[in-house]
């Protein structure tokens, strides 16, 4: 016959406090089926006639386009889906790794939306021939922007794109 004492209970109810963090963790905070809500769907260079290409001259038109999407299926969250506000930023380094261009657009997704947007720029007839490279990253807000208390949140792992300048 096993005695039931002090140690025994104290398990046990330090197990039910745990389990009890857990369920509320898992009420209150979405789970990420990658650890970000939002995800990069597309990152394109294109021409002046939207063909993708990854090749462009100096002075001719680069444009660039992205997707960022929100899942529908890895999103879950007590009471329903909710709307996510995000900052796309885009920046354009070249060879040397000094940022050329840099664009940013706000804006607000419902589950299972996907926002595109897109921006052009002239490459220079002075700019450095190579290979440049695109980042793209998806964040709540600018770091200037957060109120008092509020965190910065990474919303969609990054994505970089390269293309040649000739």
């Amino acid at each position: 016959m096993k005695r039931v004492g002090v140690g025994d209970d104290m398990v046990k109810g330090w197990t039910l406090l745990v389990a009890a963090i857990v369920l509320v963790l898992a009420v209150v905070y979405p789970v990420y089926a990658d650890g970000y809500p939002l995800t990069i769907s597309n990152v394109a260079t294109k021409n002046y006639d939207g063909e993708t290409v990854t090749s462009f001259s100096k002075g001719e038109l680069a444009l660039i386009e992205v997707t960022v999407t929100y899942p529908s299926t890895y999103y879950y969250y007590y009471g329903g889906a909710q709307q996510i506000q995000c900052l796309i930023i885009v920046e354009v380094f070249d060879p040397s790794n000094v940022v050329r261009f840099l664009f940013f657009k706000k804006t607000t997704l419902s589950q299972g939306e996907s926002f595109t947007t897109g921006w052009g720029f002239k490459i220079p007839y002075g700019a450095q021939s190579g290979t440049w490279t695109v980042k793209v990253f998806v964040w709540n807000k600018f770091i200037s922007e957060l109120a008092e208390g509020e965190a910065h949140q990474i919303l969609a792992e990054s994505v970089e794109k390269t293309f040649t300048v000739g």
